[in-house]
């Protein structure tokens, strides 16, 4: 019984891996419908970049979780635990401001709604630098 517990946090955190990889594709194809819209102020291909970039990030981790768990087990997998669901909480803000401000056509909506997201992005981007840093010690 002590082994199965042993091995279920390394289930979740792969579920988390992977429903991170699902939130960033998702959000990508909503701004792929989006692109064809033009919006005042807003650089949809600036989004998309970010996006790819987190997408590459994930597919590495997901590599190197995989690359972890065949091998020797460390203390870092808490650590990995601890790390994936703040940053899964990061990927849909971003996904449910991006969908706010490229669905807003008054001006002030749109001011407030691009601002949102550029938090949203921030904070994804701090939970991505620990989580990154995480994967990458021995």
């Amino acid at each position: 019984m002590a082994s199965n517990q042993q091995k279920q946090p390394l289930t979740d955190a792969q579920t988390l891996i992977g429903e991170c990889d699902t939130i960033i594709g998702a959000t990508l194809s909503f701004l792929e419908e989006e692109e064809q819209k033009v919006y005042k102020n807003i650089n949809v291909e600036s989004l998309k970049n970010k996006l790819s970039t987190q997408k590459i990030f994930f597919i590495f981790c997901k590599t190197a979780y995989e690359e972890r768990r065949a091998g020797s087990r460390n203390s870092n997998e808490d650590n990995v635990l601890k790390m994936l669901e703040p940053v899964k909480v990061s990927l849909k803000k971003v996904q449910g401001e991006l969908r706010a401000l490229l669905q807003t056509d008054e001006d002030g909506a749109l001011e407030e709604a691009e601002e949102k997201t550029k938090v949203a992005f921030d904070e994804l981007a701090g939970s991505v630098k620990t989580l990154k840093a995480i994967f990458r010690s021995p």
